[in-house]
């Protein structure tokens, strides 16, 4: 079940964000807010890439999945565990 969050999260690449995603997002210190544009820009321009090179709409979103988990670890980095 868990291995289906990053697949299924993806589709957030192709469609628009709802307001109230878009204002959690402000909420969020600024430099967790810079990876995750930079992830929004990269995956999304990837995802029509692929798609434009012809392959299947999953098979780019597998791709995209495994990426995304790069980017969800370099968020995991900024972030500071208090005890």
């Amino acid at each position: 079940a868990a291995y289906y969050s990053p697949i299924t999260s993806t589709s957030s690449y192709f469609l628009t964000a709802p307001q109230h995603i878009q204002t959690r997002i402000d909420a969020l210190p600024k430099p967790i807010q810079a990876i995750g544009w930079k992830a929004q820009v990269r995956l999304c321009k990837r995802f029509r890439r692929l798609t434009a090179r012809g392959k299947h709409p999953n098979v780019a979103a597998t791709a995209l999945a495994r990426e995304l988990i790069a980017f969800m670890w370099a968020i995991a980095k900024e972030v500071t565990v208090t005890a």
